[in-house]
């Protein structure tokens, strides 16, 4: 299943023709998704409906990986809010750039990609005629050239759906989540800043990603469970951040505030995605209930959540439970993390903690500060 967080039609709403809104959008999304496949050395310019010949954003950075394909690690963009015109584009491939601006003609003979961000959705034949169209005047200029793209809306809803933060202000929404990765970097992990898996994360890490991605999985809800501090957030979000498919993509919401709302808006929308639910108590009329009823069609949620603060005899919600790290676990991960204390001192912290790792990782803290 691949998340849908944007609609086209919201998109052409959203745009409404306005070049300025056009680049902003394109601008806010691009400075996610390109630093996620791996690039920094980008750039998006302010003006996208001035017909002179400049480039609108370039890429120059052999580390981007895009899983598209569309953009390349040398690429030059071109913005058009309006109705596209292959004139209009052929006039701009050849035109003089003003004082100080690159132009377009000059990165296409270095060998760049041209990516054309059109402001409508075009039928698939259309696309592809446009895009053989626009193939030929490019390599009028370099007949090396790569070939070009075209995002119209289609696609641009395809690539803001990797986004999901920014999809939401396309509906005039506040965010009440985090990105997957944007949840690993933000969660407290001072104390642990390098992720050593247990003997038992391989397991749940493929358990999680089947959960999401496979479309005949048999539940749409899924409960991990276990005590306090034994890193079922961390092992959680590891495992989502390993998958190509996944990463970034995953509605992250440290607690139940927001979701009844989220699941709403996804319900009128018509959102397909991924959502995992931290500090989950059991089900509460008053913060919102998360079952079957409640959740979006063509969703999978995630729960985490406390097993003490469940009857487990009762209760059918826990579908993985998470046993605690053992005391090899436990003492490898403070190893790595604690490096300058000698090893009588993490097992020491392992046996003070009842092998908690959280408790363990405090008291290595307390030793490296007062030695």
């Amino acid at each position: 299943m691949n998340p849908v967080y944007v609609q086209p039609s919201a998109l052409q709403t959203y745009i409404a023709s306005d070049g300025s809104r056009f680049t902003e959008l394109i601008r806010e999304w691009g400075s996610i998704y390109f630093r996620r496949c791996g690039a920094t050395n980008f750039s998006i310019n302010a003006v996208s409906w001035v017909n002179d010949g400049g480039v609108d954003g370039v890429i120059d950075d052999e580390r981007l990986k895009d899983p598209k394909g569309w953009f390349h690690a040398k690429t030059v963009m071109q913005f058009k809010a309006g109705k596209p015109s292959l004139c209009k584009l052929k006039g701009e491939l050849f035109a003089d750039a003003k004082p100080g601006r690159q132009r377009i003609k000059d990165e296409v003979m270095k060998g760049f990609k041209v990516v054309w961000f059109i402001g409508k959705a075009l039928p698939d034949i259309e696309l592809k005629d446009l895009e053989e169209k626009l193939s030929k005047a490019v390599r009028s200029v370099n007949p090396d050239a790569p070939e070009p793209t075209v995002i119209d809306f289609n696609r641009l809803a395809e690539l803001i759906s990797h986004t999901p933060g920014i999809a939401l202000k396309i509906y005039g929404c506040r965010a009440a989540f985090l990105t997957s990765d944007r949840a690993l970097e933000e969660t407290p992990h001072c104390y642990l800043p390098k992720f050593v898996p247990s003997q038992s994360f391989e397991v749940l890490r493929e358990e999680i990603i089947r959960f999401f991605l496979n479309p005949d999985y048999p539940m749409s809800i899924k409960f991990i469970a276990g005590e306090p501090g034994t890193g079922k957030t961390r092992s959680v979000l590891e495992a989502v951040e390993s998958s190509d498919e996944l990463r970034g993509r995953v509605c992250y919401f440290p607690n139940i505030i927001g979701v009844d709302e989220f699941f709403r808006l996804a319900k009128q929308y018509g959102w397909l995605g991924y959502a995992v639910v931290d500090e989950f108590f059991g089900q509460s009329d008053s913060a919102g209930r998360i079952d079957s009823s409640t959740v979006p069609k063509g969703f999978r949620v995630l729960l985490i959540g406390h097993a003490y603060t469940i009857n487990r005899e009762t209760s059918s919600w826990i579908t993985d439970p998470v046993s605690p790290p053992t005391g090899e676990d436990i003492r490898a991960i403070l190893s790595q993390n604690f490096e300058d204390l000698p090893e009588f001192r993490i097992q020491e912290a392992v046996h003070l903690s009842g092998n908690n790792i959280r408790l363990a990782a405090w008291i290595c803290d307390y030793y490296r500060k007062n030695r």
